[in-house]
């Protein structure tokens, strides 16, 4: 009997040299995510003037787009990748993005920008490749691994956002410059004052902000700087004016604090009752208000017609249609709309935009990745994923979002690779014989 405390005095002493070893091994791990991170966020985020959507000419923000994306790559190489770290689902994610952005390189050929169409693929395979290296080498498991990532995703989203304020600095002599967006088209658009971060569209940036505020949640940060990183990122977003994904984030994060609690039999009742309630009392409101009214007074004039998007869907429908094994080519859409509607420089959704220019075999895959991710959010419960899911749903549904080279399809699978199943605790999975109660009786 007197060696059971022996060696539980033995394994107490040597906790704090494992502590200090993960802890240097995590260090290191972030020594190179968080850089890697930062140059995908840059190479999407330019801190330079970009060329018209439908040149394939070189200029200096694409030289620099595809050198910071190759140095994402080369540093994430570096990053010792653990065999069997993530689960199987995660390579099946892995696998479908790989397809897509080989198909998106083949229909590169017959589209009418062939050489962004197969650049833009390739990126979409690069940057899924950082991705899986950042996942696969986090320190620790599950949840742990987890928010390690997301300690790395937020450091990452804050040093992009510095540099992109001192970009507006240098280059608008203002910090946070408020623009008037004024591309004709869309219905009272000329009217919404946004902020622009660097030289990107306020809705590009307000997408990679309100992923930040999600994965600033998620850390391990203590509550004091977590709501300040939250309330930083929550205050630009609300400047950019981005509707639907203002209105997404309370509903991610309430639906990730639901997952994390693991509701009980009980409690999950409670929750569908309330939904039913909340529903019931929406529908008998509807009965008295004319729901075209409530619209135009909650969202402004342009809620009916989505900002002009149904016409524009309609559109790319037909053309979508015409082209249905193939599409017109990656990338090739902007060709085909930007006549009939010039502020639209894509199909401002992301099933739509992915039909029309890849075709049937493209929209399978994608149709695919979203009911993957949507089966891992329901069998594992994983809180990240689960507040990702509203804002990519509600976003991709409104722009391109899935299977596009950009930050949010880069955070997204990322939080697709780490998503952590339920598991019972490590005393309650471990024998009975070894069990600390059982040990001691």
């Amino acid at each position: 009997m007197r060696a059971v405390p022996q060696e539980r005095f033995r394994a107490a002493a040597m906790r704090p040299a494992r502590r200090t070893e993960a802890e240097r091994a995590r260090r290191r791990w972030m020594q190179a995510a968080v850089p890697a991170l930062v140059c995908i966020v840059l190479a999407f985020h330019q801190v330079l003037p970009k060329p018209p959507a439908t040149s394939s000419d070189f200029s200096p923000s694409r030289g620099l787009e595809l050198l910071l994306i190759g140095a994402a790559v080369l540093i994430a190489m570096t990053l010792p990748a653990r065999r069997h770290a993530l689960p199987p689902v995660s390579g099946w994610a892995m696998g479908l993005v790989l397809s897509f952005a080989g198909w998106a390189f083949i229909t590169s050929i017959w589209s009418p920008l062939p050489l962004t169409g197969a650049v833009k693929a390739i990126e979409l395979a690069a940057i899924s490749v950082v991705g899986w290296r950042i996942a696969s080498s986090a320190p620790g498991e599950g949840e742990e691994r987890r928010r390690a990532v997301s300690d790395a995703v937020l450091r990452a989203l804050m040093f992009a956002v510095a540099v992109l304020i001192v970009c507006n600095t240098i280059a608008m002599r203002n910090p946070l410059p408020i623009v008037t967006d004024e591309e004709p088209g869309f219905s009272n658009e000329g009217q919404r004052d946004r902020l622009m971060l660097g030289f990107n569209h306020p809705l590009s940036s307000a997408a990679m902000l309100a992923f930040g505020v999600v994965f600033a949640y998620d850390t391990n940060l203590k509550p004091a700087s977590k709501v300040a990183a939250m309330g930083f990122l929550g205050v630009l977003l609300l400047l950019c004016d981005a509707r639907g994904l203002t209105a997404a984030i309370p509903v991610g994060i309430a639906l990730g604090l639901w997952f994390r609690a693991k509701p009980s039999l009980i409690i999950a009742w409670i929750g569908l009752i309330a939904v039913v309630a909340v529903v019931g009392g929406v529908a008998l409101l509807l009965a008295y208000v004319d729901p075209v009214t409530l619209l135009i007074r909650a969202f402004g004039e342009d809620a009916v017609t989505l900002n002009s998007r149904a016409g524009l869907w309609a559109y790319v429908i037909d053309i979508a249609m015409q082209y249905p094994l193939g599409g017109v080519g990656f990338f090739g859409t902007r060709f085909y709309i930007l006549a009939a509607f010039p502020f639209a420089g894509h199909a401002h959704n992301s099933f739509l935009e992915v039909f029309v220019s890849t075709g049937l075999p493209g929209l399978a895959l994608l149709l695919g990745f979203v009911g993957l991710a949507i089966g891992r959010l329901l069998r594992s419960g994983d809180p990240l994923l689960a507040g990702l899911m509203p804002l990519v749903l509600a976003e991709g549904n409104l722009n391109p979002l899935f299977f596009v080279p950009a930050v949010p399809m880069m955070l997204f699978t990322l939080a697709l690779f780490v998503a952590s199943p339920r598991e019972a605790s490590a005393s309650s999975r471990a024998p009975a014989a070894l069990r600390p109660a059982a040990a001691w009786r």
